[in-house]
C-alpha cells in the first residue's frame, strides 16, 4: 500500500516538474524572440547651424522656414547645417546606418548597384544615441563606396544644378552582414513639405537703376523673365573697399570689366568712385560670395522685395558711405540666383520744407490735404512754421501787386 502512495506521489511530482519545465523553456523562448528583435525609433528632430567658437547651439531651436523648413538651400549648405536625429536601439551591439535617398534604400543596402542611394552615416549602436548627419553629406550624393566623406568644402553646394531640386527620404536601419535587418527600418520624410535640397536660384533682372535717399538706396528692375521658380528679388549691399579673404577658385571682377562696379546717376566723379567701390564679395553673373561673408562676418542682403514690386529698398545702410549693391532672383527657399550688373551709390540726407515741417510735428505726406493738426507736444512749433511761412506768401504777394 505505500509503495503505491509513493508512485502516486512521484508520479504527480514529475508531471508539475514536468509543466514547470514547459513554463521555463516558454519564458526561455520569448526571451530570445524578444531579444533578437532589432528596432530603431526616432525622436523629435532637430537641426542646428554651427558657429565657429561658439557652444554648440541647440537643435530643438533651429529657426525654420515657413516654407519647406526640413529642406537644404544654398545658405544652408555654405553654413555646413547638420541634421541631428535623436534615436533608440534595442541592440546596442549592431550598427546603425543612415541612407539618403529616392529610392527603397534598404532594400538596396546589400546590392552593388544602390540606384539612387547614398550613405549619410554609420555608427555603433547605443540605446540611447544622437547621429548628426551634415546637409554637405547629403548634397554631395556620392554612390561611389560604402564611405562617408567627411570635411567637406563649400565647393560642394557649387554642384547641384537642378532648378528644381531632389526630394528625397531619409533611412535608418540595423546593418548585419552588408544587408538591413528586416524589422529594423526606419523612415524619416520631413514631414507634410518633406526633405530634399534646392540650391539653384533663378535668372536676376536684366538691367537695374539705383537712386539715393536718406540711409537707403533704392534699386528699381525690369526685364524679367518668365520663371515659375521667380518669387521674390533680393538686394546686396557691401561697403566699397570690402576686400574679404576669399578662396583661389572664386572670381574677382576688377575694375572695366564686365563685373566692375558701376557708378550711379549723379556722381561727381564716375572713375575715381568706381575705384573706391572696389570689392570681391559682389560679382556680376556669380552669386553673392556668402561663404567669404559669412567667415568676415559680414551680411551680405540689404534688403528684398516681391517680384511685381519693380523696385527694392534697402536697409542699413550710412548716409555718406559708398557701397556696390545688386540684385538677384530669389526662389521660395530662399536661395538667390547670380547677381545682376553691381553698381556704386551712396545714400546721402534728403531733406525739404515738408520734412522740417513733420520734424517740427506736423503730419502729412507732402500737400497742404493731407496734413493733420492732431494734438502733439511739438504740434504747436509746426503750426507756427506753417503760419511764417503764410506770412511770407502774403508780404511777397503784396510787393508783387505794388
Amino acid at each position: 500500500m505505500p509503495s503505491r502512495m509513493s508512485e502516486r506521489l512521484a508520479a504527480r511530482g514529475c508531471w508539475k516538474l514536468a509543466r514547470l519545465l514547459v513554463a521555463v523553456v516558454g519564458l526561455l523562448a520569448l526571451w530570445s524572440t524578444s531579444a533578437s528583435a532589432q528596432t530603431i525609433t526616432i525622436g523629435t528632430v532637430g537641426r542646428i547651424r554651427p558657429v565657429p567658437g561658439e557652444e554648440r547651439p541647440d537643435p530643438r531651436r533651429y529657426d525654420y522656414r515657413n516654407t519647406r523648413p526640413w529642406w537644404i538651400n544654398y545658405q544652408d549648405c555654405i553654413a555646413n547645417e547638420v541634421f541631428v536625429f535623436p534615436i533608440t536601439v534595442n541592440n546596442a551591439r549592431a550598427t546603425v546606418e543612415v541612407w539618403a535617398g529616392n529610392d527603397t534604400c534598404d532594400e538596396k543596402r546589400g546590392n552593388a548597384d544602390r540606384g539612387q542611394c547614398w550613405l549619410v552615416a554609420s555608427e555603433t549602436a547605443r540605446r540611447d544615441m544622437t547621429i548628426d548627419v551634415p546637409v554637405r553629406t547629403v548634397v554631395e550624393q556620392d554612390r561611389a563606396d560604402l564611405t562617408i566623406s567627411t570635411g567637406l568644402g563649400p565647393e560642394v553646394c557649387e554642384t547641384s544644378t537642378d532648378e528644381d531640386g531632389q526630394q528625397l527620404t531619409f533611412f535608418f536601419f540595423i546593418e548585419d552582414g552588408g544587408r538591413a535587418v528586416s524589422g529594423s527600418v526606419q523612415r524619416w520624410t520631413g514631414g507634410a513639405q518633406g526633405t530634399g535640397f534646392d540650391l539653384v536660384g533663378p535668372n536676376p533682372p536684366a538691367g537695374i537703376d539705383v537712386s539715393t535717399g536718406e540711409d537707403q538706396l533704392t534699386v528699381s528692375f525690369g526685364n524679367l523673365e518668365e520663371d515659375l521658380q521667380l518669387e521674390r528679388i533680393g538686394a546686396y549691399c557691401v561697403p566699397a573697399g570690402t576686400i574679404a579673404d576669399v578662396e583661389p577658385t572664386d572670381v574677382f571682377e576688377p575694375a572695366g570689366d564686365a563685373g566692375a562696379p558701376v557708378v550711379a546717376p549723379g556722381a561727381a566723379d564716375a572713375g575715381t568712385a568706381a575705384a573706391r567701390c572696389e570689392q570681391n564679395l559682389l560679382v556680376q553673373g556669380q552669386r553673392p560670395n556668402f561663404e567669404a561673408a559669412l567667415r568676415e562676418g559680414i551680411s551680405l542682403e540689404c534688403g528684398r522685395a516681391n517680384k511685381s514690386a519693380g523696385e527694392v529698398r534697402t536697409r542699413g545702410l550710412t548716409n555718406g558711405q559708398l557701397y556696390a549693391v545688386g540684385v538677384a532672383g530669389e526662389d521660395l527657399l530662399n536661395n538667390p540666383g547670380v547677381l545682376s550688373q553691381i553698381r556704386c551709390a551712396a545714400p546721402e540726407e534728403v531733406e525739404d520744407f515738408f520734412e522740417r515741417y513733420k520734424f517740427q510735428g506736423g503730419m502729412g505726406g507732402g500737400g497742404f490735404c493731407t496734413m493733420s493738426f492732431a494734438a502733439r507736444s511739438s504740434a504747436p512749433a509746426g503750426v507756427a512754421l506753417l503760419g511764417l511761412l503764410l506770412v511770407a506768401l502774403r508780404v511777397r504777394r503784396v510787393r508783387s501787386r505794388s
